[in-house]
């Protein structure tokens, strides 16, 4: 599902439109936080994207967000159709089987969704670290660091 968003130009104030199609656009991401207004031509600064050396151990934690959410609804389902299957096959299973295997299955999907995860966050901080070997541009990544920490 796409989830449309409005961003106004700090400088101008006219309205440059996105279109996200992450439902988790909000949740941190690894990248240039810079973006040039197209209409004035001035830099914008996306508080949503940061490079490796601007992240906190709670935006490594929002990394795994998405992943614990579908792990869990991944489960949900998963269960689901066991049990349907269970009961069509007449088996009667307790409440602790259930249960079990609902968590069987949340860490099954937990393992392979986090293993994605953890791949594409270590691409990601690879491509940040060649970004920040320029000196100009690491110079403005330190500057917005000390920028975001003076409004602290």
């Amino acid at each position: 599902m796409a989830t449309y968003v409005k961003v106004k130009c700090g400088h101008c104030g006219k309205t440059i439109q996105k279109w996200h199609q992450d439902p988790w656009y909000k949740i941190t991401k690894i990248g240039i936080p810079f973006s040039k207004c197209p209409f004035c031509g001035n830099i914008n600064v996306d508080e949503h994207i940061k490079e490796y050396n601007m992240l906190s151990t709670l935006d490594y934690v929002s990394f795994c967000l998405p992943s614990i959410f579908g792990s869990f609804g991944g489960s949900i389902i998963l269960t689901t159709i066991t049990y349907g299957i269970l009961q069509i096959l007449n088996f009667h299973i307790s409440n602790g089987i259930i249960i079990f295997i609902f968590f069987l299955f949340f860490g099954i999907c937990l393992i392979f969704m986090l293993k994605k995860d953890i791949k594409t966050i270590k691409i990601e901080i690879e491509k940040s670290k060649e970004r920040l070997k320029d000196k100009n541009y690491n110079q403005a990544i330190l500057n917005l660091i000390d920028t975001l920490n003076d409004d602290d």
